[in-house]
């Protein structure tokens, strides 16, 4: 029959294993699951709770593993003195013990025990020709263990204090059954840091693994939610490398980010109806070359006169309806003359065939600005001036673009 005290214990223990269970569900703590520990402890042994004088001291040490959520499955060796007043004893044991954790923090730890071993004790009684008589090994008995006891931090370390109190009941010699109070730490294995997949940022972009659309992405590069590098004008050529930020969605562009135009003549290509125009000339806005589309004629001039023939408004009707369809197109009205009398008065006429014909244009609907008049006098000839023939084809106003 237990004595009190140790009948307490196994109560108290009886007690905390019915509360365990729904305070283990309100609280699964895992703090030391699949991890190895060491426990060493001193106890303070009570050999026979009815006499309070009796007791003693000793250590011992546990080596074991946290085997689930809660659970830790320990093996427990344990060597005890004590100093009775008839006899003195020495105890070893060793013990298989199943710790349960529940309720508290992961900073206080409360948690139940029990356990079954082997109990070898020795025991020396009296003197022999007054000398103290040898110890008395007694064959090694059956014991099971119950308890409880809380575990504590101890600063910042992942270390703990471990209090313990702890009944032992000898099944062949009830003078056996002993309480200890035990004290010592709790060393548990130190748990490495798992950082899981989905959490990991390989690329140190700032966007987790998990919702990371573009792996890989070079080091110290802009990237936007998904984790792709920023690309603010939508034109596949990342900020980084785009010499020409703000391009138009949709446009078609280098590798630098730029729009283009590959026969350089100011309309993009997928605006460009005539790609590969010669470097150098005029275009309209649909980047095919003017001259293929407007006929700029040639005017000729009685000698001395300034005035148009019906035959050149004829033709400069024609170039009125070809400009009006080209709004952005500027024009030169470019005055000649045979060698025929003074440079000065060439000149002068000169001149004032080219203002003939640009005031003809400007009655004619073209705006005065997009219209320039020069007279060249006989700087220019395109004919022979000593025949005729050549004279009258110098006599000339010509239409021609200008910047």
């Amino acid at each position: 029959m237990l004595s009190k005290p140790l009948g307490a214990v196994v109560g108290l223990a009886f007690g905390l294993t019915v509360l365990s269970a729904p305070l283990a569900a309100q609280d699964s703590l895992r703090i030391f699951e699949d991890q190895w520990y060491v426990s060493p402890m001193v106890s303070f042994v009570l050999d026979d709770p009815s006499e309070l004088d009796q007791n003693g001291f000793g250590g011992s040490f546990g080596f074991g593993r946290g085997v689930s959520e809660n659970w830790l499955m320990e093996l427990n060796w344990a060597g005890n003195y004590i100093d009775r007043a008839i006899n003195e004893e020495e105890q070893w044991s060793v013990n298989v013990d199943f710790l349960r954790q529940f309720g508290g923090s992961s900073s206080i730890q409360p948690y139940w025990l029990f356990g079954a071993g082997y109990l070898k004790s020795a025991i020396q009684e009296g003197t022999i020709d007054g000398q103290p008589a040898p110890f008395e090994v007694d064959p090694a008995n059956f014991q099971t263990s119950i308890g409880f006891g809380i575990m504590t931090p101890r600063g910042d370390t992942n270390l703990r204090w471990r209090w313990e109190l702890r009944g032992r009941v000898d099944h062949r010699d009830s003078r056996e059954n002993d309480l200890f109070l035990n004290f010592g730490l709790f060393i548990p294995q130190k748990r490495p840091v798992v950082v899981a997949a989905a959490d990991l940022d390989s690329d140190q972009d700032g966007v987790p693994n998990s919702i990371d659309e573009c792996p890989g992405t070079p080091l110290n590069t802009p990237v936007d939610s998904k984790g792709c590098p920023n690309d603010s004008d939508g034109d596949g050529v990342v900020d980084g490398r785009d010499k020409c930020p703000g391009t138009p969605r949709g446009t078609v562009v280098d590798a630098d980010g730029c729009p283009m135009d590959g026969d350089r003549d100011g309309v993009l290509d997928q605006d460009d109806d005539c790609l590969n125009t010669p470097e150098g000339a005029k275009v309209d806005v649909r980047g095919c070359m003017l001259e293929a589309r407007i006929r700029l004629p040639d005017l000729e001039f009685a000698s001395s006169s300034a005035e148009l023939n019906p035959a050149s408004t004829g033709k400069l009707d024609e170039a009125i309806a070809a400009l009006s369809q080209y709004p952005g197109i500027n024009i030169e009205v470019a005055g000649h003359t045979d060698s025929t009398g003074p440079v000065w008065y060439n000149n002068q006429l000169s001149a004032d065939r080219a203002n003939s014909v640009r005031q003809y244009l400007i009655d004619g609907g073209i705006a005065a600005d997009r219209i320039s008049a020069t007279g060249y006098g006989p700087s220019q000839p395109i004919g022979d001036n000593n025949t005729e023939e050549g004279k009258q084809a110098n006599r000339r106003v010509t239409l021609r673009l200008s910047e």
